[in-house]
């Protein structure tokens, strides 16, 4: 998958590590939209360490209630995350 050509990652890479240098690729080569720096930094420094603590520190999976979680069959909860994940990869 991917067709990058690139080596497979290790079992052991860490795929938040992943998610940030394959985002990282994606923007650097793109051509049609741009990340503001100057707007970003303008939003944070009108937000309190509190927030920002809040909006970048660790979260339990399902804090919003945005995803689907069924405790009684954790094996379709996993299965219902995989099609969600191969969805979602499929754009990149």
């Amino acid at each position: 998958g991917g067709g990058g050509g690139g080596a497979s990652p290790s079992p052991t890479t860490n795929p938040c590590r992943m998610v940030l240098e394959t985002t990282a690729r994606v923007a650097a080569s793109a051509t049609h939209c741009v990340i503001d720096d100057a707007a970003v930094a303008r939003v944070v420094a009108g937000m309190s360490v509190k927030t920002v603590a809040k909006l970048l520190g660790p979260r339990e999976f399902n804090f919003e209630g945005f995803h689907f979680v069924e405790p009684a069959d954790p094996d379709l909860t996993a299965r219902y995350m995989l099609a969600v994940d191969a969805i979602n990869f499929c754009f990149w």
